[in-house]
């Protein structure tokens, strides 16, 4: 399997051909009619791709319209060596798309007065707790942190992977829960140095977990709670935790990575949660998601769980241009916004636990929403991922490719 397939497979997403038809969360066919269609327009592109792309796991996806979760299905492995195949209530380490929970937190905390995005972090730290000089450059505040422009490097210098080099000497990047203890957090924030200039745009893992960190202190619960309180419980998300009971752990799917020195696969354990968490470490479900993108494209439903309109401005407002993944973007709070060609504005976000990846994805506009979790290596999801929201997107508008 070689990593150029997967990346020539976003470039030939325009090769996918289908039929008109518009979509509509209130089909005169009913909410299984417009499943079936739907059914008959994405499983094969998923299917596809796990055989041209000889992927060892599999996919979870999740279609959302009109704020209605209009499409879930799972395709391919759970466990290659067992022969298992994905569930459609599979639980996946969510990685990165964490960020968009604690920024959301951050924005609620702060439209109740427990945290002021612009004011000096230090007010809410313990004493004996400092940072680096180099990371207060300018005021350290909430909103420079998760917006990524506090020119922080993307790991904490405490910072430790767990040893599980494999056969053919691959070490995953999995990180050592013990290194994410508050103690050796708040240690590595005295030894760890900025990387860029100040205001300038650097993705920071450290940042995001910091700024958790920070609502923790001054809201006296653990994010844990502020999660499940706050997020969880309002939208109804049974399965979005940071540490899954027994039982979700046991539906969690085996992650397979790519070796990109020599493109072979690799299965590695998920990602366990250490104390400190916030930039990652999040498990949730592709309905989940869903019902999470629902609220995300709705401007009033997105103003009720943060706190009003003013705050729900604040949540998604870009504050910074920047190139990712070869595309200008704009940075929101954790959230990126991106235009998919004519096809309009997106805001979406990307997780990655070696082994297990995620990508969620809303059009405002459209009132479209798209997820997308695998146990395939990275590339995979986001070669993929291009090629469901083209067609998303055409079908929405009536289009024939």
């Amino acid at each position: 399997m070689d990593r150029r397939r997967f990346l020539a497979a976003s470039a030939a997403a325009t090769a996918v051909a289908f039929a008109p038809m518009r979509l509509s969360a209130r089909d005169a066919g009913g909410a299984e009619a417009l499943a079936a269609r739907l059914e008959q327009r994405i499983a094969p592109l998923v299917r596809r791709a796990l055989e041209e792309w000889e992927l060892p796991g599999g996919f979870s996806v999740a279609i959302v319209k009109d704020r209605r979760l209009v499409y879930q299905a799972a395709f391919g492995k759970a466990d290659r060596e067992a022969g298992t195949s994905l569930a459609a209530d599979a639980l996946f380490p969510i990685g990165s798309v964490t960020k968009t929970f604690t920024a959301a937190l951050a924005v609620k905390l702060a439209a109740r007065g427990v945290v002021d995005l612009d004011a000096p972090v230090q007010r809410y730290l313990p004493e004996g707790v400092t940072l680096h000089p180099t990371l207060t450059r300018v005021p350290v505040t909430l909103r420079t942190l998760l917006t990524h422009r506090q020119g922080w490097p993307r790991d904490n210098a405490t910072r430790r992977n767990l040893r599980l080099e494999l056969s053919n000497g691959y070490d995953p990047g999995i990180a050592d829960p013990a290194s994410f203890s508050r103690a050796e957090f708040q240690r590595g924030l005295a030894l760890t140095q900025a990387t860029l200039p100040p205001l300038e745009w650097s993705y920071s893992n450290l940042g995001f977990h910091f700024a958790a960190h920070v609502l923790e202190l001054a809201s006296g619960r653990g994010m844990e709670e502020l999660l499940a309180t706050e997020i969880a419980a309002p939208l109804g998300l049974a399965d979005t935790r940071f540490r899954p009971s027994q039982a979700q752990l046991g539906r969690v799917p085996a992650g397979y990575v790519l070796d990109q020195r020599n493109d072979r696969i690799s299965r590695v354990p998920p990602w366990t949660a250490g104390e400190v968490v916030g930039g990652s470490f999040l498990f949730s479900t592709a309905g989940d998601l869903g019902r999470y993108l629902a609220t995300m494209m709705d401007r009033d439903a997105t103003a009720r769980l943060v706190g009003g309109r003013q705050w729900e401005a604040m949540l998604l407002r870009p504050y910074v241009e920047f190139i990712g993944g070869d595309i200008p973007r704009q940075q929101a709070l954790a959230w990126q916004v991106t235009v998919f060609g004519r096809h309009g504005t997106i805001i979406r976000h990307e997780g990655e636990a070696d082994g297990h990846n995620a990508l969620v994805a809303v059009s405002r506009q459209r009132r479209l929403g798209l997820v997308l979790l695998t146990n395939n290596p990275f590339d995979a999801n986001e070669a993929l991922s291009l090629r469901l929201l083209l067609a998303l997107f055409q079908l929405d508008a009536g289009e024939a490719a």
